[in-house]
């Protein structure tokens, strides 16, 4: 369950987003408010939904800005990766993932199980990192399609690590549309 928003930075944006996950009664009721009124909502055909959300991606990354797809089924969310994978990296090798994600280069992928046993290197000049977590989102920059492993970069702290074995195969997917609900929900 989760209790804690480490994502958003703006304590309003953290009360929302618990609300909204409640979806009960009035916080619900707060929580729709809130996005609506930040002009966060928007309604449509799926597939129109799903394209115009794939161009404004495409439109803030050139622009510099670090956006996260929100898509309500994995089906959408592992569509939308797929689509961006494809657009912005390079054919090469690869490694299979969870949920039978192919991931490359520079791939953006996430962690979404906490680990302690997964080692973390620190980026240079830092004392330590913080294991890997649930939601962590990483930048893949070397991919090692032999053994199966693939190391990458910590979006928030530059720290590495090295994704392999089962921990590769069932908790870490393509990062550009992460936040599907999970299919037992």
């Amino acid at each position: 369950r989760l209790g804690e928003v480490w994502r958003m930075t703006d304590p309003e944006e953290r009360h929302a987003s618990l609300a909204l996950r409640s979806a009960r009664g009035d916080r619900l009721d707060a929580a729709v408010r809130w996005y609506r009124d930040r002009g966060r909502l928007h309604t449509g055909d799926p597939v129109a939904m799903a394209a115009d959300a794939l161009d404004a991606y495409l439109t803030d990354r050139r622009a510099g800005t670090d956006t996260i797809l929100i898509c309500d089924t994995w089906e959408v969310a592992d569509a939308l990766n797929q689509r961006l994978h494809d657009t912005l990296t390079r054919p090469g090798p690869t490694v299979k993932a969870a949920r039978d994600h192919d991931i490359r280069l520079s791939d953006i992928i996430i962690s979404r199980n906490n680990d302690v046993t997964v080692e973390v290197h620190p980026a240079r000049g830092a004392d330590r990192a913080d294991q890997v977590r649930n939601g962590n989102r990483w930048r893949v920059i070397a991919v090692d399609a032999d053994t199966g492993r693939l190391t990458a970069q910590r979006l928030t702290d530059n720290s590495r690590v090295v994704f392999a074995g089962d921990y590769l195969r069932e908790h870490v997917t393509l990062g550009y549309a992460p936040n599907a609900p999970s299919p037992h929900s």
